[in-house]
């Protein structure tokens, strides 16, 4: 009986013990949490304290006024009169550096490009005459030619660059009198047959006066062939290399023209149409007088100025006994 009183007292008292501690426990974990809590309320305080000295800070910082610069202090404290003479002193500088500059650019001048073209063919021009080994594409150095005329170009290969000094005109007659001979002076069929036999000149001068070109002047077109010219011995068989071609259209006498059509054919030429126009006299006249001005190798006379007929070695009767030398003042 006294065992079991002893049992239940301890049992009793065990159960007070769990309840006295487990009270303990809770108490203690209330207080960590209202410590917690009051933390944050501070932490947040804190925080919103900052940002409000924060933003005070930065309140007077706009709020300060700026200060002026040295220069703006020394700008403010001159009188009117000093301003307008620093003015006047830093607009004559930029006149002093304008000058600098413009003297600067006429010291080294910049040269056009025609210019520089020219001076280049004139330094070529004395290169050639000191040594003659150098050839270059054009000897002299030439102007465009100011007549008037028609382009009409062969094919390159009619022709091949020129690089001797020009020196001769030969004056030739050509037709298709063989293939047409009631209507021989169609520029067509001239363009053709010289395209078609591989030979060329550099102009031919039309019944009415027109000049069409050929054949520029920087090449050699395939005129005069081979023969020999008097006086100019080193030309034989080369006068190509150092003439200007110009072909007329006009037929010859009919002896002239028995090497190239038969005399049944001549007897269809209308004999209106034989010879030479005054049109091409004086479109002759205007070429030879450009020619003339522009090479000074080419003399206007009859040692320069010479017939087909004067060079061939192969019977060439052009341009014949019709062309009056006298037109052309030779």
């Amino acid at each position: 009986m006294k065992r079991e009183m002893k049992k239940k007292a301890f049992i009793v008292a065990l159960l007070i013990l769990f309840v006295i501690i487990g009270f303990s426990l809770k108490q203690n974990v209330s207080l960590r949490l209202a410590a917690s809590k009051e933390g944050s309320k501070e932490d947040q305080r804190s925080d919103i304290q900052y940002i409000n000295i924060t933003e005070e800070e930065k309140t007077d910082e706009e709020s300060k006024p700026v200060e002026p610069s040295n220069n703006e202090i020394a700008e403010a404290n001159m009188s009117e009169e000093e301003i307008e003479d620093l003015e006047e002193v830093s607009k004559q500088d930029e006149v002093i550096e304008e000058e600098e500059s413009i003297t600067e650019n006429e010291a080294k001048p910049t040269v056009p490009e025609e210019e520089a073209s020219d001076k280049s063919k004139d330094k070529k021009k004395e290169e050639t005459q000191k040594d003659p080994s150098k050839t270059t594409k054009v000897v002299e150095t030439i102007e465009k030619s100011n007549v008037g005329m028609i382009e009409y170009f062969l094919p390159s290969s009619n022709s091949e660059e020129r690089m001797e000094k020009t020196t001769h005109v030969v004056l030739h007659f050509t037709s298709n009198a063989l293939n047409n001979p009631q209507n021989p002076y169609l520029i067509e069929d001239t363009y053709n047959i010289f395209k078609d036999y591989g030979v060329s000149a550099h102009y031919v001068i039309g019944r009415s006066g027109e000049i069409y070109s050929f054949v520029p002047e920087d090449r050699i077109a395939y005129h005069a062939g081979r023969g020999n010219l008097q006086n100019f011995p080193e030309y034989n068989d080369r006068l190509n290399h150092y003439s200007i071609g110009i072909e007329i259209l006009a037929i010859g006498t009919r002896e002239e023209m028995t090497p190239i059509i038969s005399a049944e054919k001549f007897d269809l030429i209308d004999s209106a149409i034989i010879g030479y126009t005054e049109a091409q006299y004086n479109s002759l006249n205007i070429l030879l007088n450009d020619l003339v001005a522009r090479y000074p190798g080419i003399e206007k006379n009859r040692n320069h100025i010479v017939g087909h007929d004067e060079y061939s070695g192969g019977g060439k009767t052009d341009p014949g006994s019709l062309f009056n030398w006298s037109k052309i003042g030779l």
